[in-house]
């Protein structure tokens, strides 16, 4: 409401201007026009001089109409203006009642504190007499005093709350006719005692905690793994219903799309571990957090060297690197979520970089996505990328890049590391999620018996092919099994490896599938004494990686001319995968 008059006139004065800008620029076609007609008609020009003519009248054409449309829109624009004043005018009557109830608990706000210092000072006089012996009547004036202060801090509590729960009720009525909508939070006026003590509910909450750091390396070199905490909730009593799709939003609804977390490099080999636990063993819920590294993506280093000599079109490569994240609960399809996050990376040749500093401007490099559809949610780099948020269809998205800023980043790139036979740039993150075990390239599925005097843990898995934009392998598979507590007589099919230092079981299925016709499906078994009682459930994880696909299935092309792809690479890997039982 306060700058909704200001916002409407800078609008009316932008489009006023340009459709005088459109207006000069009609005038200035007809005046070409003008001068075409009056050119010499005999010759070899004629023909030219009708075609300079012909379109510099399409063209003044053109631009009149523009100029007509835009004048309609001021028209527009005013109208809205005069009935938006009004609306403001009739909203500052309905709500002045507001403004006072400000003013009062502004009033009654600094009496209170004034109040409450009051009274304590007179009681600590009180004490001070009581103390020290002096004369009951100085004492009893000084009780006198306190009883009376204390009075007052009363009334000035009860006019504070009950200020307070006017001005509260009179701001969620303004809400609702400035903005339609109730303030999310509250307002910032809390509830005070007897004593003028502010009273803060308790409240609960449930949090995910990602931690790391991400890496800035656009070539893809190894660097740090990044660590994710992940807090699981608590595993449901024996015999009840398995997890719900909300229960499982609730429990991974915010793996999603950590800044970042697409572009970071990844440690070559498995590096997963339980993270710190209160004094595994505990329930599910109760055992702390369970942290995983992913594995390292073979990714391709962009295109190969590129000699830029007399041909017109620029080389580029794109590629496409996604992450999974699955949790899977219990045998019910639908008992399963899967997150994915992906990143769009191009890369250039290092002689580009001359190009785009020589003294002609480059062409823009423009690009569409397609098969998009499932996409929920894109960020492209807001300093290199445009995009029209107005696209009607949402299987395309067209994009385009800051000529200007790409050159500039290249040119940092190229100093940076002059030997380089290319330079990548990170340019959008996507994501999407979906439910059900049908969107998981690998299906896991978890088994515990577990008894005083033995633990058995069976772990199903399948191969999906059908999760994947095209088919193709998982690569270096790997499926883990923390055990925290002391064991005897370990017993694993097919043999794993047992880590006793790092407390965890872990078997190396390399491909999946392997050799064609196999179905890729499998069932991995550990068994053993537990020398502490009753073993105690945990999360069983995965990692591997796919080099040539996609779970998202989008493709990409060049929109423009000047360029040409040179290559396009896909891969995914995981993210947090796990299932419980």
């Amino acid at each position: 409401m306060k700058h909704g008059q200001i916002s409407t006139k800078e609008l009316a004065d932008f489009v006023r201007e340009r459709a005088a800008i459109e207006e000069n620029y009609a005038k200035a076609m007809v005046k070409l026009s003008k001068m075409a007609t009056n050119g010499t008609q005999l010759g070899t020009f004629a023909p030219l001089w009708e075609v300079f003519r012909i379109s510099s009248d399409k063209l003044a054409l053109c631009h009149l109409e523009l100029m007509k449309k835009l004048h309609d829109l001021i028209k527009e624009i005013s109208r809205y203006g005069e009935e938006q004043g009004r609306v403001h005018k009739k909203s500052k009557e309905e709500v002045a009642g507001t403004l006072e109830a400000v003013q009062l608990l502004h009033g009654v706000a600094q009496l209170l504190p004034k109040s409450k210092e009051s009274y304590h000072s007179k009681c600590q006089e009180y004490e001070r007499l009581r103390k020290e012996g002096t004369s009951q009547k100085e004492i009893d004036k000084a009780e006198l005093k306190s009883r009376k202060a204390g009075e007052a801090l009363r009334r000035a509590v009860d006019k504070y709350n009950a200020a307070r729960a006017d001005f509260e009720q009179r701001m969620l009525d303004s809400a609702m006719v400035g903005t339609g909508e109730s303030p999310d939070n509250d307002l910032g006026c809390p509830e005070v005692d007897e004593d003028g003590f502010t009273v803060r509910p308790d409240t609960e909450r449930s949090e995910v905690e990602n931690a790391g750091s991400s890496s800035s390396d656009s070539d893809y070199e190894e660097a740090e793994p990044r660590r994710f905490l992940v807090h699981i909730k608590p595993r449901e009593a024996p015999g009840s219903a398995q997890a719900s799709a909300e229960q499982l939003r609730a429990t991974v609804g915010n793996l999603i799309l950590a800044p970042g977390m697409a572009s970071r490099s990844l440690s070559p080999s498995p590096s997963w571990s339980c993270g710190p636990s209160h004094s595994a063993p505990a329930s599910l819920g109760e055992r702390g957090f369970f942290s995983a590294a992913p594995p390292a993506l073979g990714l391709s280093r962009g295109p190969s060297p590129v000699v830029l000599g007399s041909q017109d079109a620029l080389p580029v490569a794109t590629a496409f690197t996604e992450y999974v994240h699955a949790y899977f609960k219990g045998r019910d399809a639908d008992s399963c979520l899967v997150k994915v996050t992906g990143e769009l990376t191009m890369s250039f040749p290092a002689g580009i970089v001359r190009v785009f500093g020589g003294p002609a401007a480059p062409p823009v490099l423009s690009f569409r996505l397609l098969k998009a559809g499932a996409i929920e949610q894109f960020l492209p780099n807001a300093e290199l990328l445009y995009s029209d948020p107005s696209q009607s269809d949402p299987s395309t998205k067209d994009f385009w890049l800051n000529m200007a800023a790409l050159t500039g980043h290249l040119q940092k790139q190229a100093e940076q590391s002059p030997a380089a036979s290319y330079y990548n740039v990170a340019l959008l993150k996507y994501q999407f999620s979906r439910l059900g075990a049908g969107s998981a390239p690998l299906r896991l599925c978890v088994r515990w018996d577990c008894s005083p005097g033995a633990t058995r843990v069976s772990v199903e898995y399948g191969y999906n092919g059908g999760a994947l934009a095209l088919p193709v392998p998982l690569a270096n598979v790997h499926v883990l099994l923390p055990v925290e507590e002391p064991l005897t007589n370990l017993r694993l099919q097919p043999a794993g490896s047992w880590n006793l230092e790092e407390k965890r079981l872990l078997w190396k299925l390399l491909d999946v599938p392997g050799a064609p016709g196999q179905a890729g499906c499998g069932r991995l078994s550990a068994s053993w004494e537990p020398l502490g009682g009753p073993s105690k459930p945990s999360p069983v994880a995965a990692q591997f990686s796919s080099e040539g696909s996609t779970l998202s299935g989008v493709e990409v092309e060049l929109a423009g001319a000047g360029y040409r792809m040179s290559l396009v690479k896909k891969r995914f890997a995981t993210g947090i995968y796990l299932a419980g039982s």
